[in-house]
């Protein structure tokens, strides 16, 4: 779709049937609210939650302007980013490059492998973790992965919020592998996002 000001955006996934699958889940689900009070309503559904149908029909966008690309994966696992690359014909001999990647889930090391980094590469990579509380992301794993995927190319990384032990990681690494050529982004504490530029291009997260 032709969204203005010379912007395209293509909307991967998800694909017919991993929404037919969410659809099916949530119908189920429905079923068992009927005739529930508000509150017993709010039990059913906190005991019965269980994301991982919706993070693997998670909209992923592909968007475009002037030359320059941004892949948007939400929560979606990487092959299924893949896949939809794939569909719309835009990983070419099997790999694809864009100036930014918002790394899927967070950076969950459960929705990648170095399978997904290799096949799409990027300028910029951001992660949205905030590491608070347990099962916090983004996961030290996922990072290496980028790491050890990109060698000595040159590429920055975007965290979203500044953390004691992202920066630690970060510091580990570039002690004990001093070649390696990215740089590192965290924002200020009284920040609310990050500016990405791509030249005269601005984008916002």
């Amino acid at each position: 779709a032709d969204i203005g000001h010379g912007t395209r955006m293509r909307v991967l996934n998800p694909d017919r049937g991993q929404l037919f699958g969410l659809q099916q889940k949530w119908d189920g689900v429905a079923d068992r609210l009927g005739g529930l009070s508000p509150e017993d309503r709010l039990i059913v559904l906190a005991r019965i939650a269980d994301d991982s149908l919706a993070n693997i029909a998670s909209i992923v966008v592909h968007i475009e302007k002037g030359g320059s690309t941004m892949l948007l994966t939400g929560d979606a696992r990487g092959d299924n980013v893949v896949s939809g690359m794939r569909r719309a014909e835009l990983l070419p001999n099997g790999h694809a490059h864009v100036d930014i990647l918002k790394v899927p889930h967070h950076g969950s090391d459960r929705n990648v492998d170095t399978a997904f980094f290799t096949a799409i590469t990027a300028d910029h990579y951001v992660f949205s973790g905030d590491r608070h509380g347990p099962g916090s992301n983004p996961d030290r794993a996922t990072i290496q992965m980028v790491l050890e995927v990109r060698g000595s190319d040159p590429y920055t990384m975007h965290f979203t919020n500044s953390d004691a032990t992202v920066r630690r990681w970060i510091r580990e690494d570039r002690n004990q592998n001093p070649s390696r050529n990215y740089d590192v982004f965290f924002p200020g504490s009284q920040d609310h996002g990050i500016w990405i530029d791509l030249e005269d291009e601005q984008l916002w997260f």
